[in-house]
């Protein structure tokens, strides 16, 4: 075996490797509980309230109004209040709002889109933290 040196030869790296493949590794448990792993999906599913007029006016029918992540679909927006606050979840309706065209002085460009959705709690269930 003819050793380099500037370098280990090719013999000793396919047993450095084998060596590698022999270690088994220990399995790391998740230390989180599933609670904090939803509240933190919900987080990235619902990004805050949506406080309007009309959306404190539907909340006394139960009805509550949220921006939610572009791409979040109606199950994950449903999943995401009932980890989060708790309450059964009725029916869930989406509504894309899109981009606006806006200019200031000679400079044009766009107010951005969100998407958001209108939760529809089940009878007689409201949700404490949103209530103004």
């Amino acid at each position: 075996m003819i050793k380099f040196p500037f370098g280990k030869s090719k013999k000793d790296q396919k047993e450095e490797t084998s060596k590698k493949d022999q270690k088994v590794k220990k399995k790391t448990s998740n230390k989180k509980s599933r609670a904090s792993k939803h509240r933190g999906e919900a987080a990235q599913v619902l990004l805050s309230p949506h406080i309007s007029e009309k959306s404190l006016r539907m909340q006394d029918n139960g009805r509550y109004t949220f921006r939610v992540a572009k791409k979040a679909n109606k199950i994950e927006i449903r999943k995401a209040v009932q980890n989060l606050y708790k309450v059964d979840v009725k029916s869930v309706n989406v509504i894309n709002v899109p981009r606006k065209k806006r200019s200031v002085q000679r400079q044009e460009g766009y107010k951005a889109g969100y998407k958001k959705a209108i939760v529809t709690l089940a009878e007689g269930q409201s949700i404490d933290e949103l209530r103004i």
